[in-house]
């Protein structure tokens, strides 16, 4: 997705044209969102064999612990948050996030969805402006224009046929677009470090207390027919499920550090109009895993989606300027 993870600090600047560096930054980014989409497909693979409150505190467990082991190679300073308070708002809006994403993956075709979330510029740019008076103009409007267009013509929706799954990718959306604007706006000088573990701790605080609401609850919502990944409280772990419960962990790992690196080293547009690749990604591993390929509506309304979204973020370099971006949102 946009990025998600990175401390929204402001990059180096440096001397040199910086080529190798944006190579390289693209090189990051796009390993970030083969992960990230890979991630979020095995999630919905796999989704009759874990629990969905299990799977998150789980893997945020492996997470944390992950960076844990890296105390002793970076300093226990640069995982204390500044700002405890913003922070702690931040991972509670990814929480957020990625509990109504993995619900809404439970019956909604992944391309669908990864469109749905990649929305998500379009709202940081119309949040950008009313909370921040961030200029928005004839750009931001012609992103808007575009996304809704690719909204219309990847979901065509009936209003009969509608129901609430189909709107929590949008939902999803909103809660990235406001974590990004807290990010920058009172975040920005946290260490990513800080950011990343505060997060896992959220997410297995929240995952935690969702366990014990299902375990007085989901009985009962299971009985009307429910689906299992989302009522289930714990269910049998083996080896397979352990070991994927594992690699999903080091992913979000891999992937935090990955997302950072690219908005470090390379201008910021062009970061992010390679980050809009989740969504070939996710239609490639929707066609491998379940068979599904988007129809030409569909597809088109993808490349209109991705297409809005570079046109939101892109920003033309000041001349006399570095060409660099203010960094990463999240």
């Amino acid at each position: 997705m946009a990025p998600m993870f990175s401390s929204g600090a402001k990059p180096p600047v440096f001397a040199s044209s910086g080529r190798q560096a944006t190579i390289a930054g693209i090189a990051a980014i796009l390993g970030a969102v083969m992960l990230l989409s890979l991630s979020d497909a095995l999630v919905k693979l796999w989704s009759d064999r874990l629990a969905l409150a299990q799977l998150i505190l789980l893997r945020s467990v492996v997470a944390a612990l992950a960076l844990a082991a890296l105390l002793p190679f970076v300093g226990g300073s640069r995982f204390r948050p500044r700002r405890l308070g913003w922070v702690t708002l931040r991972s509670l809006l990814l929480a957020s996030m990625w509990g109504c994403c993995y619900v809404a993956l439970a019956d909604t075709p992944l391309p669908t969805a990864a469109a749905a979330l990649y929305t998500a510029p379009l709202m940081m740019a119309l949040f950008s402006a009313w909370f921040l008076d961030d200029p928005f103009g004839r750009r931001g409007w012609l992103a808007v224009g575009l996304g809704f267009v690719g909204i219309l013509l990847m979901l065509r929706p009936d209003v009969a046929d509608l129901s609430p799954t189909a709107l929590l990718p949008f939902v999803s959306a909103a809660c990235y677009a406001l974590a990004a604007i807290v990010t920058r706006s009172r975040c920005a000088a946290e260490e990513a470090f800080a950011m990343a573990l505060n997060l896992h701790l959220v997410l297995v605080l929240t995952a935690a207390a969702a366990l014990a609401v299902l375990a007085v609850f989901g009985p009962a919502a299971a009985a009307h027919g429910s689906p299992s990944f989302l009522t289930a409280v714990w269910l049998p772990l083996g080896m397979a499920e352990w070991g994927m419960i594992v690699l999903l962990g080091l992913f979000m790992v891999v992937i935090a550090t990955a997302v950072a690196r690219a908005y470090q080293i390379a201008p910021t547009p062009v970061v992010g109009v390679f980050d809009n690749a989740y969504l070939a990604f996710a239609a490639a591993w929707s066609a491998s895993f379940f068979g599904t390929w988007p129809d030409l509506a569909g597809s088109a309304g993808i490349v209109l989606i991705a297409v809005s979204g570079a046109v939101a973020v892109w920003r033309p370099a000041a001349r006399t300027g570095t060409g660099r971006g203010s960094g990463a949102t999240l």
